[in-house]
């Protein structure tokens, strides 16, 4: 079995949706789009039973792929058909690219209103610890969880704890919990929000930051519909995630959606005050939400 059928939404479990695009895999504009983004690694005959299968919950609102690689095939996506050119850019960004990180340093400081140092942050699915590596650089205390090995070998090379089982992980244990463009590949994303829930302490926070519904009504269009490198991309971007969405993930798990702080250098306060206004700072391609647990 190459892909595996979700039944149902993977935030709220709900069986009613609405089909919003459904394209055989095997039809050109999704091969030739998946041939010639994996530069032809993955076999086609692992596509030929399956279908691009869009749909909108009904409930939650959350926009989903039914169809999903298997585990075996997931694994061999991000070790095999993924290209490591992402990593090299970041490898050689000048600091002037690194201003976004120093942001979501000072977002940090500003939700918490402590010092760096008594900070205890979670990164969850830090990737080649870039992120990380810069946090514990600003005296932040933090960790990462990863489950890729040469990943998690380069995180404990730059001086990076891992976390290789989050069930060992003692309840309200962590400060903030931060996860980039990590949400939208899970199988399971309302599980791993739960994780993240019983891991915060109590007045932490969950920082997430997911590829932007912004444009999609448009773009899932049936009939001049194309894949592309977005938040809908074929087989990567699993989970499309709305306000809505997001509204139910915090009822669900005890939480309250917060408005992004305005800190120096984040944004222009114009664009900030508009942006506001959405309880998340949605921007041309990605989105960022912040939950917080309050406190009993």
């Amino acid at each position: 079995m190459n892909f595996v059928q979700r039944s149902e939404c993977p935030v709220c479990e709900s069986q009613n949706c609405t089909t919003l695009v459904k394209i055989p895999f095997v039809a050109p504009v999704m091969m030739n789009f998946i041939q010639d983004y994996y530069q032809g690694r993955p076999d086609p005959s692992l596509f030929v039973a399956d279908d691009y299968h869009l749909v909108e919950c009904e409930r939650c609102s959350c926009v989903y792929q039914k169809a999903i690689l298997s585990s075996d095939n997931m694994d061999a996506l991000y070790e095999d058909w993924v290209s490591d050119e992402g990593r090299k850019k970041k490898d050689r960004r000048r600091i002037k690219d690194m201003n976004t990180y120093m942001r979501d340093f000072k977002v940090l400081e500003a939700l918490t209103n402590r010092r760096p140092h008594d900070i205890s942050v979670l990164e969850f699915g830090l990737g080649w610890g870039h992120w990380s590596r810069l946090a514990k650089a600003f005296n932040f205390n933090v960790s990462g969880a990863e489950l890729a090995e040469d990943r998690v070998a380069n995180a404990l090379a730059h001086g990076i704890p891992i976390v290789s089982d989050l069930s060992s992980v003692p309840d309200e244990h962590y400060d903030i919990i931060y996860s980039d463009q990590v949400l939208e590949h899970l199988p399971h994303p309302a599980a791993m929000m739960s994780e993240f829930s019983r891991m915060l302490k109590p007045g932490g926070f969950i920082v997430t930051k997911v590829p932007s519904d912004k444009g999609m009504s448009k773009k899932l269009n049936p009939a001049t519909f194309k894949p592309a490198h977005d938040a809908v991309h074929p087989l990567e971007h699993i989970n499309l995630f709305r306000r809505s969405t997001f509204d139910f993930m915090a009822q669900e798990n005890n939480l309250i959606q917060v408005k992004v702080p305005y800190v120096e250098g984040l944004s222009r306060p114009v664009e900030f005050l508009r942006e506001r206004k959405r309880g998340i700072q949605n921007k041309a391609h990605q989105s960022t939400a912040i939950f917080h647990k309050t406190r009993n």
